[in-house]
């Protein structure tokens, strides 16, 4: 994947920021994040916001909230969602921004393991619930190089959604299948049928998440 521009990383930075900021005027996306779990806390650590005020590109994405991708270099990218349930589809990438990993400043942290989410809020509540966390948007968001990039982890747990559609596919599955036969030091801890992280979170909190770790590492949260 292409590399970004210091300055146009700058832009991208300081759009998540004002987007962020943004937030303190709009309640319905501040509502929303709440719904699904999320504290004050790790929407200030995550910097989630909304779009508003936006850089010319994001336009189209107005009221819609925003998902930074953050490096330890600045934001690299974005996600954004519709603060409902109503639009389809729910997300939205930018043209020709591609595809990237979710919070991987979660690589360099002292941990041994690591967990793998489906998608980026799943992954910000997992991080929420103490686990070292990044989130992987779909199959075609696993990446050659991503392999390399998690080589270091003993154990790599992948939260498998089990969402089957209508046409008999189970893209949880797909991507799990995916990172497994990629690794050999993954494994897949997989979620109640027709539930994704925050869902789990929602009906059980911090603890029911956390059960969904292999036994021996549950201890270590």
């Amino acid at each position: 994947m292409r590399n970004l521009s210091p300055g146009r990383k700058t832009i991208l930075t300081s759009a998540a920021s004002r987007y962020h900021e943004a937030l303190a005027e709009h309640p319905t996306v501040t509502a929303y994040l709440a719904g699904r779990g999320v504290e004050a806390s790790t929407v200030t650590v995550f910097q989630l916001g909304v779009v508003d005020s936006p850089e010319p590109e994001h336009a189209p994405y107005v009221g819609m909230v925003s998902i930074p991708y953050l490096t330890k270099t600045g934001c690299v990218g974005f996600k954004f969602r519709h603060a409902d349930n109503h639009h389809q589809p729910k997300y939205l990438i930018p043209p020709g921004q591609g595809l990237r990993m979710f919070n991987p400043l979660a690589t360099l942290g002292p941990s041994p393991w690591i967990v793998v989410t489906e998608g980026e809020l799943d992954c910000v509540i997992a991080s929420q619930c103490g686990l070292p966390a990044i989130g992987v948007p779909g199959v075609q968001a696993w990446r050659k190089h991503h392999p390399r990039v998690l080589d270091g982890f003993e154990r790599i747990i992948v939260l498998a959604d089990n969402d089957e559609k209508e046409d008999g596919s189970n893209p949880g599955h797909e991507l799990a299948r995916k990172i497994v036969d990629d690794m050999p030091q993954a494994e897949v801890a997989w979620l109640p049928r027709g539930s994704d992280v925050t869902d789990v979170f929602l009906s059980g909190g911090r603890g029911a998440v956390i059960e969904l770790l292999p036994e021996g590492l549950r201890e270590c949260v």
